[in-house]
């Protein structure tokens, strides 16, 4: 099984360590986990508090301050990217069951990301749990509705609406 969380914000910072038991708990049933963390961002003043970072981390990327974190306190192997999503990146491997969790602020972002579930042909699952200013979006696709998706970003996701619906 492959997990990719993009992003470790306000959101992700708060999923990665969900991320890191649920690892924990599918290894013991013999299920092999593959978890990578990505964020370019480092970790800023306000984010002390608000997100999982301490004054220590001002900074540090936040994906490898989290991934550090996690891999110590859970003896896990979380990998960690410091860089920002990028239109050529793939999230997920051949014969896995591959799962994207988008904890992400901005649409750019998720068109990145509605490309590659597109691009993978069933083979990926996309969870958006990200934010946008005062608006929340969570859903669960593995077909992204183009048109759908660009209206909806459009006028503002509609809290727990699906792209299925």
């Amino acid at each position: 099984m492959s997990l990719t969380l993009m992003g470790c914000g306000g959101t992700g910072s708060h999923l990665a360590s969900g991320l890191a038991a649920l690892t924990l708990a599918l290894e013991e049933r013999g299920v092999s986990t593959d978890v990578l963390l990505i964020d370019g961002d480092a970790v800023e003043p306000k984010n002390v508090g608000r997100q999982l970072f301490r004054t220590a981390d001002v900074g540090r990327n936040k994906a490898e301050t989290l991934a550090a974190r996690l891999n110590a306190a859970f003896g896990t192997r979380i990998g960690a990217a410091a860089q920002a999503i990028d239109r050529r990146d793939t999230f997920h491997q051949p014969n896995a069951f591959n799962v994207v969790v988008g904890a992400v602020d901005n649409p750019a972002a998720r068109a990145l990301i509605a490309a590659q579930v597109k691009k993978a042909a069933g083979q990926l699952w996309w969870l958006d749990c990200g934010s946008e200013g005062l608006r929340d979006a969570q859903r669960l696709s593995d077909r992204p509705q183009p048109a759908l998706f660009r209206r909806r970003l459009r006028f503002g996701v509609g809290r727990g609406t699906g792209l299925d619906d």
